[in-house]
């Protein structure tokens, strides 16, 4: 008797449904072995990964960039007017009235950008971990910077002032940095990222930092065993307590001053800038 297959294959009717699926899996699989073997070429699209997914498949960092006083208005809106360090902020106004013109302003633009925003839950979300962290890293200085000189603001030029925050929160960090201005003791621009704490790099660090030659000193390792069980972290003012609630009269702003953490992330309103306090 003849295999139907075979029958098949005399009659001119091919072969066997099952048979050539079977020699076709063989085919494909050959076919994969050989194109993993093949160098990537850019015509190669299939072999890279899809726009908008990282090899991992997790979404790609979040970010947003707010001018100096857009970020000290946004901070605001948590209930703090100090600044997380190294962050920096001083305001150009001539007087307290232009300052408390160009704080409103600010907040109203704010609070409509934020609500257009299908990622202002991420957004909050990156305000909240800079509140209460499990590890910080703080960068601060002066690219290129001497180390003859006891004068932090004298080291170098505030063209190349480094600011840089990260903040980790259980399975999520925030990345902050500020661009530096012609005053080492105001910041420009800031630029806030959200991602994935194990996406959280000494390479992605390194990349908000100026660039520079590699360091020729030895690496110096501690055990956090051997550190002295302080909590608190380091703040360039002492002070961490929350903002007063602002008065109801209209009263001229002041100006946020910079330094330490906070709480909790609304959207901003116009409502009132902080209360005067000297600077």
């Amino acid at each position: 008797m003849r295999r139907p297959g075979r029958q098949g294959q005399e009659r001119g009717g091919g072969e066997d449904p099952q048979v050539q699926d079977q020699r076709g899996a063989g085919v494909r699989g050959e076919r994969r072995r050989a194109d993993r073997s093949r160098p990537l070429r850019e015509e190669d699209h299939s072999a890279r990964p899809r726009r908008g997914r990282s090899r991992t498949g997790r979404k790609p960092v979040s970010a947003w960039t707010f001018s100096a006083l857009g970020f000290a208005v946004l901070w605001r809106a948590t209930g703090r007017d100090v600044l997380p360090y190294p962050l920096q902020f001083r305001p150009d106004a001539d007087t307290t009235d232009d300052f408390d013109t160009q704080w409103k302003a600010t907040a109203g633009e704010l609070a409509e950008r934020v609500e257009r925003d299908p990622r202002a839950d991420e957004l909050e979300a990156a305000i909240r971990i800079l509140h209460g962290p499990e590890a910080r890293i703080e960068i601060s200085g002066f690219a290129g910077a001497t180390t003859d000189s006891v004068d932090l603001l004298r080291m170098g030029d505030p063209r190349r002032r480094v600011r840089t925050l990260a903040a980790v929160h259980y399975r999520h960090a925030t990345v902050i940095s500020q661009e530096p201005t012609d005053d080492p003791e105001n910041g420009g621009r800031v630029r806030i990222s959200l991602l994935h704490s194990d996406g959280l790099t000494p390479r992605l660090l390194a990349a908000t930092l100026p660039p520079a030659p590699r360091g020729t000193n030895a690496t110096v390792r501690v055990q956090r065993s051997d550190l002295p069980t302080d909590n608190t972290p380091f703040t360039a003012f002492p002070d961490n307590s929350p903002a007063k609630r602002p008065p109801t009269s209209s009263t001229a702003p002041a100006p946020p001053s910079s330094t330490s953490p906070s709480t909790p992330a609304r959207p901003p309103t116009a409502a009132q800038p902080p209360p005067a306090t000297s600077t």
